[in-house]
């Protein structure tokens, strides 16, 4: 994927493509670019570094992260937004840098994003190795992808994604319902592929709605690893960690640890290689389950719902960055700013409402209990 120059310091170059948005991505360690690949695709395709619509480059550089820091000035820099995840979204401190740029500051990984006055380019300087640039470029990258696609008139909604054969099956639903449990059940069955967990876009085309994976982290609780023994003891068995490559992972040799809230962080490769399924970067839905944890005795139940209360709870499950409280798009071509209003978002949740059969999913507490029943409760859905 990297395309590693002859000459010492010069950087390594890749290229990732998402719903038509390309991006460029330089580094000056070839082995971050090599995780970028291994976390972003196949749900991002892999391209040459030409043609960009956007360039993202990162490095780590303590020297010029404290200068760029020094030259804050406090009583003109703003906190606004700047990416979206499933409940929030992620404010940060920005001040005018250089040359009519824009810089961000982001505490928590050490770094500050130095963006372009066109919008088309992002820097990323690091002032550490401890975290690095790795999750911040991942971010970026992903956030120019979802305002693009936003922008193109699709909608993406907090959930998950799985196919099983040739048809796709969209789990819907806010935090807290049940998609990941849902989604490692359902990947337990045999003969599923892992589309997306967390957020998936649903592309609105002729041939019908086609479910594309946004790949994010995967976070996984006791009470859902509780669900599967076997799966919990490989993880706790394991060497993942979210900000290494599957291949960085095993020659550190460092076990796994949860993190200060006791869930696990895996990226959407170690995902599927802990569930021993493949990766695939879309499907077209056959139906949509939207799930919800009943607390009571029995399995699992489905309820066809009316288009017009589908509409409704779609409306709950959009993805942050639908949110109207998302007020500015940093990373995003100029073309691709403006902020999707709340009733075109409802609007895609009806267009998606009429074209689907819809399920509210009822877990009871068995619901995982007797996956022959489940095969066949899928079996009937997908006839």
């Amino acid at each position: 994927m990297t395309e590693r120059a002859a000459m010492s310091g010069h950087p390594a170059v890749g290229g990732f493509e998402f719903d038509g948005l390309r991006a460029r991505v330089e580094s000056s360690n070839p082995a971050d670019l090599e995780w970028l690949d291994e976390f972003l695709c196949p749900q991002f395709g892999r391209i040459e570094g030409t043609g960009a619509s956007c360039t993202v480059r990162f490095t780590q550089d303590r020297p010029r992260f404290e200068r760029l820091v020094a030259s804050r000035q406090p009583a003109a820099e703003q906190v606004i937004d700047c990416f979206a995840l499933d409940q929030q979204v992620i404010r940060l401190p920005s001040w005018d840098g250089p040359d009519g740029a824009r810089c961000i500051l982001d505490e928590k990984f050490h770094c500050v994003y130095v963006i372009d006055a066109d919008s088309s380019a992002v820097e990323i300087v690091a002032s550490t190795t401890r975290r690095g640039p790795r999750i911040p470029a991942m971010r970026v990258i992903r956030e120019f992808a979802m305002n693009h696609s936003l922008n193109r008139g699709h909608l993406f909604i907090h959930g998950s994604a799985v196919a099983v054969g040739e048809s796709g099956i969209l789990i819907a639903g806010p935090s807290g319902s049940g998609k990941t449990t849902l989604l490692m059940h359902l990947l337990s069955l045999g003969d599923t592929t892992y589309v997306s967990n967390d957020r998936v876009l649903v592309r609105s085309l002729p041939e019908g709605s086609l479910l594309a994976g946004m790949p994010a982290i995967t976070t996984l609780r006791s009470t859902t690893l509780d669900l599967y023994p076997s799966v919990h003891r490989l993880l706790t068995d394991s060497c993942f960690n979210h900000q290494r490559t599957i291949g960085e992972c095993k020659q550190a040799a460092i076990p796994i640890a949860p993190w200060s809230d006791g869930r696990y962080g895996l990226t959407p490769a170690q995902f599927c290689r802990l569930m021993g399924v493949r990766s695939r970067a879309t499907a077209f839905a056959k139906v949509v389950l939207m799930p919800r944890q009943t607390h009571r005795p029995g399995q699992i139940e489905l309820q066809r719902l009316h288009p017009g209360a589908v509409a409704r709870h779609l409306r709950e499950s959009i993805f942050g960055i639908g949110c109207w409280l998302h007020e500015t798009n940093v990373f995003a071509l100029p073309a691709d700013r403006a902020v999707t209003a709340a009733d075109e978002l409802q609007r895609r949740c009806r267009r998606l409402a009429s074209s689907l059969p819809v399920f509210e999913c009822r877990l009871g507490m068995q619901a995982y209990d007797d996956p022959s029943a489940s095969r066949a409760l899928v079996a009937g859905l997908l006839g």
